[in-house]
């Protein structure tokens, strides 16, 4: 008779643990659930800014000299020769010592 009650009470004893532990697992894959609409929203706001970002600036391509550009309806002469021949710097005064590293 005890040993039925011990196996009744077994029984019950498992099966809480068994709902118990359907519970967690549900509240456990809600919440991965939840997690994972929450990083396709965050994913899908981040390109959202990127492309808001991208779109808002003006593309800059790599102009030949003196190439024409149209924007707006205005044409701009661009020239990207912007430095004069290289020459020796007329402010750089060497040290009156000899070459080489100083140690």
């Amino acid at each position: 008779e005890r040993k039925r009650k011990k196996d009744k009470l077994e029984e019950k004893g498992d099966e809480r643990y068994i709902e118990l532990n359907r519970e967690e697992r549900k509240r456990k894959k809600d919440k991965l659930e939840r997690m994972g609409h929450c990083s396709a929203i965050r994913l899908c706001l981040c390109i959202l800014f990127a492309l808001s970002i991208v779109s808002s600036t003006r593309l800059s391509f790599s102009f030949s000299e003196n190439e024409k550009m149209v924007v707006g309806g205005r044409s701009l002469m661009v020239s990207t020769d912007d430095y004069d021949e290289p020459a020796a710097n007329a402010r750089h005064n060497p040290p009156r010592r000899g070459g080489g590293h100083r140690g």
